[in-house]
């Protein structure tokens, strides 16, 4: 299946914000933990942040 130009100028917006997003969340502090991106038709549609915290 073929993207038409629009689509494939979305997809590489998403990624870019996807990868900005990533790295925002390694320098920002998280120590300990998983970032999980979730893509949807080959387009990041979101990232799940899970931090552990140890006692």
């Amino acid at each position: 299946m073929e993207r038409s130009k629009e689509q494939e100028e979305k997809r590489e917006t998403a990624i870019r914000e996807c990868l900005r997003e990533v790295e925002t969340q390694l320098r920002g502090g998280m120590r300990y933990g998983t970032l999980t991106v979730v893509i949807q038709d080959g387009i990041p549609v979101g990232i799940d942040r899970t931090e552990k915290r140890r006692f």
